[in-house]
């Protein structure tokens, strides 16, 4: 098999689900300056190492993609809140790295999966791992859309209620990714029904600012915009959740399809 270049994290040690978890830990902890987030090594995946090194190694890309869409969610919501447009477009230029991780993720399970020294119970979880990349990167592109909005500066005109409603959605939208990737660190679902009560906080939350487009005089334009970033945390949630149900199909057992609407 051919040597696989990815980008992963620093790394200090082989990666049980312990190790797992400290990384991601330290990797989730939102920085207030982004300019301060870890920046990928470059290794050489080769048929040296063992299958289950390889799967580790997928999971720490796995783990960044998670910080860095974690941190560009927060990060967007700040940003949108106080109109800060250099921290905004710090974070739309920084959704390009996990594009690239998402990529480089895609390449080396798609070479693992076809490997025959992986177990069959191996080749499922590397099927879940690739059925979750894309879920990952797209919130990475919901919060890069929350950012562009804070770049045009649309917070001049948020009522106290809008703004409120704004921020509490960024809470949880926060909050749900975090019990989301401890679930993929952990292999474990036991957060699963944590992150089913926050994703409909965010669709209440969603309901609750639409309605207050609808009696609020403010202009089209930013009410166009506002109904647009509360779609953006909504499908947020939405992706958190499948992620969990993917997570659930490693073992074999048939999940409930994942949510499916237009991005």
């Amino acid at each position: 098999m051919t040597p696989i270049v990815l980008f992963v994290p620093p790394r200090s040690g082989h990666g049980e689900k312990a190790g797992h978890k400290r990384r991601y830990a330290k990797e989730m902890k939102w920085r207030s300056n982004t300019s301060q987030a870890i920046e990928p090594q470059v290794v050489s995946v080769t048929p040296a190492h063992s299958s289950r090194v390889a799967i580790e190694r997928i999971d720490e890309i796995l783990i960044q993609m998670f910080a860095l869409v974690g941190e560009a969610i927060a990060g967007a919501t700040q940003s949108l809140l106080a109109g800060d447009r250099p921290t905004a477009k710090l974070i739309i230029e920084r959704d390009e790295l996990v594009d690239e991780l998402a990529r480089n993720a895609i390449i080396a399970i798609s070479n693992e999966i076809i490997d025959e020294q992986h177990s069959p119970q191996e080749r499922r979880e590397l099927v879940a791992l690739l059925r979750l990349v894309p879920e990952i990167e797209r919130n990475g592109d919901l919060a890069e859309h929350i950012a562009r909005r804070a770049v045009r500066t649309v917070n001049t005109e948020f009522t106290p209620r809008i703004r409120g409603l704004i921020e509490r959605m960024g809470e949880v939208c926060a909050s749900i990714w975090m019990h989301t990737g401890n679930i993929i660190a952990d292999r474990s679902t036991s957060e699963a029904a944590a992150i089913e009560d926050l994703d409909d906080e965010i669709d209440e939350i969603h309901v609750a600012l639409i309605g207050e487009l609808t009696s609020k005089k403010i202009s089209r334009m930013v009410a166009i915009e506002l109904s647009l970033i509360a779609r953006f945390y909504e499908r947020f949630g939405d992706h958190a959740v499948n992620l969990a149900r993917w997570l659930e199909s490693m073992d074999g057992s048939v999940v409930e399809p994942p949510s499916v609407s237009a991005d």
